[in-house]
């Protein structure tokens, strides 16, 4: 029966073992605040009299060399990655932006605002374009620029090239676009004359390079704006811009600007060490007076030469140039 059996286990078990009683609660020991050392420092252990502690001389900047650097150098070294002294790069660049602005902005400038927006580039002109079914070479079209701080338009014309936004630059640039390669060119340009180095972007003197293969080196400064980097060619000796490229993409090629501002300047650039390929297109067009000769390339292939003056912002006078406003 379960019972019975249930029983019979009980009895078969052991006796469970006794409990033991509750610990005690434990007392409480009261410890007294304890102050904290006095430090080595502590005024208070100073005796009247005593000498202040020499503090530790800074180590002092040594060159090369083991040869300690006087006060009057260091105020001249500024530290940055990649560059043993970032300070005369620092002075190229000023030298640059000097001499670009001395070829783009007349004394004083005609399109200077009060406010802190920059000046408006208006560039018009006529281009031609390279053989195709429905355009043959040297029938010219007209061109027109306008590039402000909220405005970067170009036509060429029926066709036009609106850049709302930085990323419609770098596309046009993706596409081999004629029209938008030689506003996003004179954009960045125009955006270096007006900002500067500093606020330009990222940008570095990089010394000099040669141009289409010439051995007359130029001056090379280069911006990173971006997407955008640009790459821009002076002459050593005229202060002249001769070339902007803008990158996009190391495998791709950027987009060339060529620019002669005088009417023999081509013959800096075509000398007999360049190859026929790399011989301007727009050293074939005459110039009016005033005019300036551009021309877009991707790599050996030409875009659009065009010549075309720059005009002061506003003015009435379709037909002549700002005073200084030349490149």
């Amino acid at each position: 029966r379960p019972g019975e059996l249930l029983e019979k286990m009980k009895s078969a078990l052991p006796p469970p073992p006794p409990r033991e009683p509750p610990p005690a609660p434990r007392e409480e020991i009261p410890v007294p605040d304890l102050e904290p050392p006095p430090t080595k420092n502590d005024p208070a252990d100073k005796k009247q009299g005593d000498a202040p502690e020499s503090v530790p001389k800074p180590t002092p900047m040594r060159d090369a060399g083991g040869n300690v650097v006087p006060d009057n150098a260091i105020k001249l070294i500024e530290l940055r990655r990649g560059f043993a002294n970032y300070h005369f790069n620092r002075k190229q660049q000023t030298r640059f932006i000097e001499r670009l602005r001395k070829r783009a902005i007349a004394e004083p400038p005609p399109w200077k605002t009060t406010n802190s927006e920059g000046a408006t580039w208006r560039i018009e002109g006529s281009a031609v374009l390279p053989p195709s079914r429905d355009q043959a070479i040297g029938d010219e079209v007209s061109i027109e620029v306008l590039l402000g701080d909220r405005q970067v338009v170009g036509r060429l014309g029926d066709a036009q090239f609106v850049a709302e936004n930085p990323s419609d630059l770098a596309d046009a640039i993706d596409r081999r676009d004629a029209l938008g390669g030689l506003v996003t060119a004179l954009a960045q340009w125009r955006r270096m004359v007006t900002l500067g180095p500093g606020r330009f972007g990222d940008t570095t003197a990089w010394g000099t390079a040669p141009v289409a293969g010439s051995s007359v080196l130029r001056d090379w400064t280069i911006g990173i704006d971006g997407d955008l980097e640009t790459h821009f060619y002076q002459s050593s000796t005229s202060d002249r811009l001769e070339k902007v490229e803008v990158f996009v993409g190391r495998d791709d090629d950027p987009a060339e600007l060529w620019v002669a501002p005088e009417i023999d300047a081509w013959a800096t650039l075509s000398d007999s060490e360049m190859s026929e390929d790399d011989r301007p297109v727009a050293a074939s067009l005459t110039p009016r007076d005033g005019e300036v000769l551009l021309e877009l390339r991707y790599g050996l292939d030409w875009s659009l030469a065009a010549r075309v003056r720059w005009i002061q912002a506003g003015s009435n006078n379709r037909g002549g140039t700002a005073e200084g406003v030349r490149p």
